[in-house]
This record gives structure tokens, sequence and C-alpha cells, in this order.
């Protein structure tokens, strides 16, 4: 009985969510809204942490792209700490 009320309201929670026009991204403290129709999601990771969107099946056409910037002038203000003050 508990697997079917969990399964029927997993279920109504997914259709809701697929539903939406555009989905909200809180990404790097920044709260953005993106059209949910992409085919790709990404996270590049690495020190410049990329996550990219990308909206039809041609490569290198048709996306968008975010930068952890927040990350990037913390660890510039650490090292700047370090060696320069």
């Amino acid at each position: 009985m508990l697997r079917n009320i969990l399964t029927a309201l997993l279920l109504t929670l997914s259709l809701n969510a697929f539903s939406q026009p555009d989905i909200e991204l809180i990404y790097s403290e920044l709260k953005l809204s993106l059209p949910a129709d992409f085919t790709v999601i990404g996270d590049l990771g690495g020190p410049d942490n990329f996550l990219v969107f990308r909206y039809g099946n041609e490569k290198g056409k048709k996306f968008i792209a975010f930068t952890d910037m927040i990350s990037s002038i913390k660890s510039i203000s650490k090292y700047l700490q370090k060696h320069i003050v």
C-alpha cells in the first residue's frame, strides 16, 4: 500500500516537473530560468566547473553554458591573500 502511494506521488511530481515550459536553475548563487526543452545536460567539472545545456542534436550549436564564477573569485582571493597581501 505504501509502495503504491509513493509510486503515485513520484509519478505525479515527475509529470508536473516535465510539464513546465521553463525550469528554474540555481547555479553559483544565481537563480536562472531556462527553456525546458534541452536535449543534453553536461557538467565539465575541472577548475572552471562548466555546466552546459544543449538544445537540439547538432554538436557545437544551440547551447547555453555557465561557469562557477563565485568559486573562481574565491580561489583568486585566496591566492592574492597568500602571495600578495
